[in-house]
């Protein structure tokens, strides 16, 4: 599939034989044009460690910030809370490892705090979810109907004010079905149980831009 009119080369294909119909962008997708042009002058030159205090440096910083705020402004949050990872299983175990640090023991203090995590995570959330449950969580899982959508009714049901963290992958990386966010938001939210502390994470569809 051609990107705005241009075609793009698979790494490894048969050259001269057919053409490479690539159909598994709900999984990983060439970058955007844009993006390159954007990315270009900081992988080529941008070499400046933004943790340093010279020139270069202060350069980098100010280009991470500057992209801070974009991400921040495009999904309204404050700057502050945009984190930038290596990649997409850091930051799905940073979403349930760092939610479960800040509420380890839910508001009432009882014991450790049940996560919800969908029936359909990716890996990376999936295993951090097990690994949770070895430390004694309570991991309850949110089902999906035949059309891989979560079941919003069983969210209220699974809710409460112990629940640390709500874990729903926005696309899926084998189906691409996408998850209703607004109504699971509205699901969660609506429920009388739920504590303005507890966190949600959606894990952004691979390849967006």
């Amino acid at each position: 599939m051609p990107i705005n009119g241009r075609p793009f080369l698979v790494a490894g294909a048969p050259v001269g034989c057919f053409a490479v119909i690539y159909l598994d962008y709900a999984a990983s997708a060439p970058m955007h044009p844009d993006a390159v042009e954007a990315m270009h002058e900081w992988m080529t030159g941008g070499f400046g460690n933004p943790s340093g205090s010279h020139s270069v440096a202060r350069r980098a910083k100010a280009a991470i910030e500057d992209a801070r705020e974009v991400v921040a402004d495009f999904i309204g949050v404050e700057p502050a809370g945009v984190v930038f990872t290596s990649g997409g299983t850091e930051a799905d175990n940073l979403a349930v490892a760092g939610a479960i640090a800040a509420n380890p023991s839910g508001p009432s203090g009882r014991g450790p705090a049940p996560i919800v995590v969908s029936a359909v995570e990716h890996p990376a959330v999936a295993e951090a979810a097990r690994a949770a449950q070895a430390r004694g969580h309570e991991v309850r899982i949110l089902g999906v109907g035949e059309d891989g959508v979560v079941d919003l009714d069983q969210l209220r049901q699974l809710v409460d004010p112990e629940v640390a963290l709500v874990a729903v992958q926005t696309a899926n990386h084998e189906t691409g079905v996408i998850q209703p966010i607004e109504g699971i938001a509205s699901a969660f939210g609506s429920g009388r149980r739920r504590p303005r502390s507890t966190p949600t994470r959606c894990r952004p569809r691979p390849g967006a831009t």
